[in-house]
């Protein structure tokens, strides 16, 4: 037999998943700290490697 959970438990389950998916998204966003000129041409500044659990990726646009 299946028991019904009451809606007090269910508040508190969604309640504790949205603030779990809000703090794992709040750790993914980085900016750039260069201009962007800075990492063209013959001597590029290119920034030291930062470490993360889960990488930032910037997908291109399709431009057809």
């Amino acid at each position: 037999m299946i028991a019904r959970v009451g809606p007090a438990i269910g508040r508190q389950v969604m309640g504790i998943s949205v603030l779990s998916a809000l703090v794992l998204l709040s750790a993914c966003g980085e900016i750039a700290k260069q201009p962007i000129s800075s990492g063209i041409g013959a001597n590029p500044v290119l920034p030291a490697p930062n470490k993360t659990l889960i990488p930032t990726i910037h997908i291109a646009p399709a431009i057809g």
